[in-house]
């Protein structure tokens, strides 16, 4: 269920996600150059893609999503 989810929530998401990651590497501050840091804000930025992508294929019906299971249509 798309149901309290829309795009442009997982967009705005995913570019405060981009933000601070972006912030981090423009303005150094003690901590920069820290290997975890860039590690969680690029898996992160990822999750939040593909939690877009998703989203959209929803939206499209080409994926669904029951209780246990997802389900990718084929197309041919």
């Amino acid at each position: 269920s798309l149901k309290g989810q829309s795009i442009s929530i997982a967009v705005i998401k995913l570019i405060g996600t981009a933000g601070p990651a972006l912030a981090f590497y423009k303005y150094p501050v003690d901590l920069a150059g820290s290997k975890l840091l860039a590690f969680m804000f690029v898996t992160i930025f990822i999750f939040d893609l593909i939690y877009l992508a998703c989203l959209i294929l929803v939206k499209q019906g080409k994926l669904f999503v029951s209780n246990e299971e997802l389900i990718v249509q084929d197309q041919s």
